[in-house]
């Protein structure tokens, strides 16, 4: 990606790989992170009836559950 000698010689196909799990925007969060778990990412991407819209973070999530936990003590 860094390397601008391989722009015109390297396809976004070839260094592309499909993600080894896939979060769906009506997932509760329990499923949400059994799938973190399972694949051992920290970013997942996120598709609503198929289509990708975007990516969560493991940690975005763990940063709003700390700070939950902070506000209710």
């Amino acid at each position: 990606m860094f390397n601008t000698e391989h722009y015109d010689s390297v396809t976004a196909k070839e260094v592309m790989r499909k993600p080894s799990m896939v979060i769906d925007s009506s997932e509760d969060i329990f499923s949400i992170m059994k799938k973190f778990e399972e694949s051992g990412q920290w970013n997942l991407p996120v598709v609503k009836e198929g289509i990708y819209i975007g990516f969560l973070s493991k940690s975005s999530i763990l940063d709003k559950y700390r700070h939950e936990l902070l506000v209710t003590v």
